[in-house]
C-alpha cells in the first residue's frame, strides 16, 4: 500500500530526513498540478519508524502523547478565551466578536506568555488587566 508523504509523517512520526532514503513514487497531484504527490511504501515506512523508535508500541505511545499535548493546548486556549470574555463582561463589555478579534486579545488567547510578549514587543503585560486596557481602547477608537 502506498501512503502520501504528509500521511507518512503523521502516522509514523517521521521527518523529511527519515524519508529521503526511502523509495518514492511521484504522481500528479489532482489538487495542485504544480506540486506532485510523493507516495511511500507502507512496509518501508513501518521499518523506518521501528528503526527510529524501537517498536510499534513506542510509536503509538508517542503519537498518543502528541495528541494529548495538542488537546491540552486547545483546552488551555479555550480557558484563556473564556477568562478574557468574562473579564470584559464583568466590566460591561459584551460583544464577544469584538473581544476575540481584537489583536491583543487574539494573541493572549492563541500564544504562550513568551510568544505574546515577543509579538507585543513587551509593550504590555501578559495579564487580563493589561490586555483589557489596550483592547478596550482600540475598540473605542474604532467605535468613535
Amino acid at each position: 500500500m502506498k501512503i502520501s508523504k504528509s500521511k507518512a509523517k503523521e502516522l509514523y512520526l517521521l521527518n523529511d530526513n527519515d524519508l529521503e532514503d526511502l523509495d518514492v513514487t511521484i504522481k500528479d497531484n489532482y489538487m495542485n498540478y504544480s506540486k506532485p504527490i510523493k507516495l511511500y511504501n507502507q512496509d518501508d515506512l513501518l521499518d523506518c519508524a521501528i528503526e527510529k523508535y524501537g517498536n510499534v508500541n513506542k510509536i503509538n505511545q508517542i503519537r498518543e502523547n502528541k495528541l494529548h499535548d495538542k488537546d491540552k493546548k486547545f483546552q488551555d486556549k479555550i480557558k484563556r478565551q473564556e477568562k478574557l470574555i468574562n473579564y470584559f463582561k464583568e466590566r460591561g463589555y459584551n460583544v464577544e466578536n469584538d473581544i476575540i478579534s481584537e489583536y491583543p486579545c487574539y494573541l493572549y488567547i492563541e500564544y504562550s506568555k513568551s510568544k505574546f510578549l515577543r509579538e507585543m514587543d513587551n509593550k504590555i503585560n501578559y495579564d487580563l488587566e493589561s490586555v483589557y486596557q489596550i483592547a478596550y481602547e482600540r475598540i473605542q477608537d474604532v467605535i468613535n
